[in-house]
């Protein structure tokens, strides 16, 4: 059954142990660089943070104490290390992890995001003996031409050899329904515990390339894209009755409404 969380999302069975402590706004997001081994039209950063930058929420970072202080500040009980891609900095990214785990103690959970582009098995290898907890991958299902894809997948099988929690992380993009459920069911068959799905938003970068493409916003007042919301439920839907992921669908009105203003 898909439910509905008490923070405008939904879910089928239960919500990643990341996205527990996210949405009540418990979790330091740990931004390690802007750098990325990809280029993906919807990505919503801005230019200044696309390039070789640290933030501890929006706090710029010069050294591993900025980090420590600001989860002090926050009071929180985890980190979500994201960029970028956090492995296009990987020394940088298993030091903080680490210094985290030392600081707060194993109990302070560490999720990560990645294409899964550089998750080689020794690469892997650092963050799990850094400390990572979870880790969740987004391969880049929408770019027909990707040479990147084929190496991501493969890469995300070496996930599997080490004891964390395994998911994937992807945006629901009208009329890609097809690449959204192959993704589910491959996840599910290497044994993946999780799959997030992201309703899809217009930001200042995105939002000419995306009109351009003939996506649409919600309202005048929203930022979310059209059709992107109900493509997700459709997802969970299918996700419910074929495969044993837990899903979640974190809306627009989650980010906004909920998570950064319980984080701040």
């Amino acid at each position: 059954m898909v439910w509905e969380t008490p923070y405008f999302s939904y879910a089928v069975r239960e919500l990643p142990r990341g996205c527990q402590l996210c949405v009540r706004g418990e979790k330091l997001v740990l931004f390690t660089t802007g750098k990325c081994p990809r280029d993906c039209f919807y990505c919503p950063l801005s230019p200044w943070r696309k390039e070789d930058v640290v933030y501890a929420n929006e706090r710029p970072v010069k050294s591993v104490d900025d980090i420590i202080e600001e989860a002090l500040i926050q009071e929180a009980k985890g980190a979500g290390v994201t960029g970028g891609d956090p492995l296009a900095r990987l020394d940088r990214t298993v030091e903080y992890i680490r210094a985290l785990k030392e600081a707060f103690g194993e109990g302070f959970h560490v999720h990560l995001y990645t294409t899964g582009a550089l998750a080689s098995k020794k690469n892997l290898e650092k963050l799990h003996d850094a400390g990572l907890d979870e880790i969740r991958f987004h391969p880049d299902l929408f770019n027909p031409n990707s040479k990147l894809f084929n190496v991501e997948i493969e890469n995300i099988k070496n996930a599997f050899d080490f004891d964390w929690d395994v998911g994937g992380e992807i945006p629901s993009i009208p009329g890609q329904f097809e690449r959204m459920r192959w993704y589910a069911g491959f996840l599910d068959k290497l044994g993946a515990k999780f799959l997030n799905v992201n309703e899809l938003e217009f930001s200042e970068t995105t939002l000419k390339t995306l009109l351009d493409m003939g996506y649409q916003p919600v309202s005048d007042e929203s930022s979310a894209i059209k059709g992107s919301l109900e493509l997700g439920l459709r997802l969970l839907e299918w996700g419910e009755e074929n495969t044993s992921l837990s899903y979640h669908l974190c809306t627009a009105k989650l980010k906004d409404a909920v998570q950064l203003r319980n984080r701040l």
